[in-house]
């Protein structure tokens, strides 16, 4: 039963395969359809859980992106405070280089000390190119070096249609991006939790400690006070680039990405991304299925454990979009063993669990032990057999 079980599975998984490759091509919207009501190079509507676009134009199409290029610099600062390499309350000397970069800055005063929380607090509030600057000298030693490694990360990302040549996206015809790119980049730095302390600030002060000068920083990005469940995004403009933005709100369990590259004013961008937040949130629907951590139903036998069976979760959450109305329904069948030995710790991989939708495999997740489950003892057997003898004699 179970060998036939197998061999369905397995075509299942084969024509599942074909249509997810078919569906992670096909937007829900074409370009032709009236959600965006104002002329713009590209723009991309994007389900964060899942992947799937849901309106686009031109998405793969290469643009100058202006200070979007800075959730690159963003994404290292923080990895490099996460892993480590620096630390929030460190403070560092502003260099001349960093201090002489025009645009939007926080004035930093070349040969002053400035503390790495208030750098990325300009960076991601203000979009601060002296502050950009410096950050990548920090992590890097200099701008250039920093390049590399924005380069770097983006190959490593999958973003193969982006070319940085500086940490602040100030004008140069040989850096480009993609509307498509900036909705990864941004859902990258989201996966951040140090971001959100800064992201939805709307109006602060950074403090210069030499004289205790404070310049004004406001976020450029007004939709966190104006849209509802924006907690993320970048904001960029030049000449070339036109006017741009990435953006990101949640509305329950579904969460949207919105990207427009190279609108004709500094409102029509928010006006852009407003219109496909509004229309994903009112158009789809975010089915989760799987819960992270969550136990399921079913045990799987254990076999020289302290219990008979063990409790089984997931490794990853699974989520599932569609157009309201057509959810569909949704069925989990597990692959497992018959048995596993102890000892099986918690996140110890024992199957898999598969997602079908209206008789077709959508996708698959490891089924992973849900709590530690040790190896029974020597101890353990014989306290089970002195406890089994005195319900016996008494």
């Amino acid at each position: 039963m179970r060998k036939t079980f197998n061999i369905i599975l397995i075509l299942l998984l084969t024509v599942a395969t074909l249509f997810s490759s078919e569906q992670t091509s096909i937007a829900y919207a074409s370009a032709n359809e009236t959600i965006v009501p104002y002329s713009t190079k590209a723009y991309l509507l994007v389900d964060y859980n899942t992947g799937t676009i849901l309106a686009s134009s031109n998405e793969s199409e290469k643009h100058q992106v202006a200070s979007i290029v800075k959730l690159m610099t963003m994404l290292l600062s923080l990895e490099a405070i996460e892993n480590g390499a620096i630390n929030l309350n460190d403070k560092v000397m502003a260099t001349e280089h960093a201090s002489s970069m025009g645009g939007s800055q926080a004035f930093l005063d070349a040969g002053q000390e400035y503390v790495v929380s208030e750098l990325l607090k300009s960076i991601i509030v203000a979009s601060a190119n002296d502050s950009s600057v410096l950050m990548g000298e920090i992590i890097a030693g200099s701008e250039q070096n920093f390049v590399k490694i924005m380069n770097d990360k983006a190959k490593e990302l999958g973003m193969h249609n982006t070319l940085y040549v500086n940490a602040t996206g100030l004008p140069d015809a040989n850096q480009y991006s993609t509307a498509g790119d900036t909705a990864k980049i941004l859902k990258e730095v989201m996966k951040h939790k140090n971001y959100f302390d800064y992201s939805t600030i709307w109006m602060d002060n950074f403090y210069h400690p030499l004289d205790g000068r404070a310049t004004e920083l406001t976020n450029t990005n007004r939709l966190v006070r104006y849209y509802k469940g924006c907690d993320a995004g970048k904001t960029g403009y030049t000449d070339e680039a036109g006017y741009c933005l990435a953006a990101s709100a949640q509305k329950g369990n579904m969460r949207l990405v919105a990207v427009t590259l190279g609108a004709n004013k500094s409102k029509e961008r928010f006006e852009i991304v407003s219109e496909l937040l509004n229309h994903g949130f009112a158009n789809f629907k975010n089915e989760h299925i799987l819960e992270k951590g969550g136990e399921l139903d079913e045990m799987v036998a254990l076999r020289g454990g302290l219990v008979n069976k063990a409790k089984l979760t997931t490794s990853e959450d699974f989520y599932y979009i569609a157009k309201k109305g057509e959810e569909g329904n949704f069925e989990i069948k597990l692959e497992l063993p018959k048995s596993s030995k102890a000892p099986l710790m918690a996140g110890d991989n024992v199957g898999l669990a598969y997602v079908i939708k209206d008789g077709q495999v959508i996708g698959e997740v490891s089924v992973v032990a849900y709590e530690n489950n040790n190896e029974q003892t020597l101890k353990d057997v014989l306290k089970r057999v002195f406890a089994s003898w005195n319900i016996i004699k008494n």
